[in-house]
């Protein structure tokens, strides 16, 4: 079996798999693209039991909870979680901290930290640079050539929409729909980050600052570096 589209029709990624419920997602920005009634094994392997169960079998029965968080982390970024925010997930399989600890450790604002446990238990890896794409423009905007990033207020008068040179009605993508019916990450969506990257103008969830230049992952190695389990809590207080 083949899959006929190739790329996103949003952001150009090729990085496409079946996520939740059958259907083909992009695993860039989330964005739904049709539906697979009988995905190949290699591309199915994105649903919530299956990544589970194979994270539990690259754990040992090791009291080494730096070795396990090492291993973790390695598995999730091979299978396309990649985004440094993904480093909660090892905090809170392995340690067992709620995302909001998690998050106060690694130094990242806790809607950040849930949206990468949400999205690894669903099995859809996301690109949270700017916090996570949220929403599709259904027509084209440009930046001004003298800001790279602009702040943007959702609406909703029977269609979402933002103002900007007019109204333009948008399309929720995974993380949209996310915040939407989560109370913590509604508030990211309320304002919504407008980011000019090369493929055009995305909508970003507004974590409150840009992820990519927290020392997120810098922080989760020299944790691990230097502090045993017990340790790595005691930073909470």
């Amino acid at each position: 079996m083949t899959i006929e589209v190739e790329s996103c029709s949003y952001c150009g990624s090729r990085n496409l798999f079946v996520g939740r419920d059958g259907f083909l997602t992009c695993g860039e920005c989330g964005v739904v693209l049709e539906e697979m009634t009988n995905p190949q094994p290699s591309y199915a392997y994105m649903s919530q039991s299956h990544i589970l169960a194979r994270l539990n079998s690259r754990l040992s029965n090791s009291s080494n909870t730096v070795q396990e968080c090492l291993r973790v982390y390695d598995y999730v970024t091979s299978i396309g979680f990649a985004d440094p925010a993904y480093c909660v997930i090892p905090l809170t399989f392995i340690l067992s901290l709620k995302p909001a600890e998690a998050a106060a450790v690694l130094g990242m604002p806790e809607p950040l930290a849930v949206y990468a446990v949400t999205s690894f238990r669903e099995g859809i890896p996301l690109n949270m640079s700017y916090g996570p794409k949220a929403f599709m423009p259904l027509r084209k905007m440009v930046l001004p050539r003298e800001v790279d990033t602009i702040k943007l207020r959702l609406h909703c008068d029977g269609v979402m929409y933002v103002e900007f040179n007019g109204r333009i009605p948008l399309k929720p993508l995974y993380a949209g729909r996310l915040a939407l019916t989560n109370p913590l990450l509604k508030r990211t969506v309320a304002e919504l980050v407008a980011v000019r990257t090369r493929s055009g103008t995305v909508l970003c969830a507004n974590v409150g600052c840009v992820p990519k230049q927290l020392p997120i992952k810098k922080r989760f190695f020299d944790l691990l570096k230097s502090k045993d389990n017990h340790s790595i809590r005691m930073q909470l207080y």
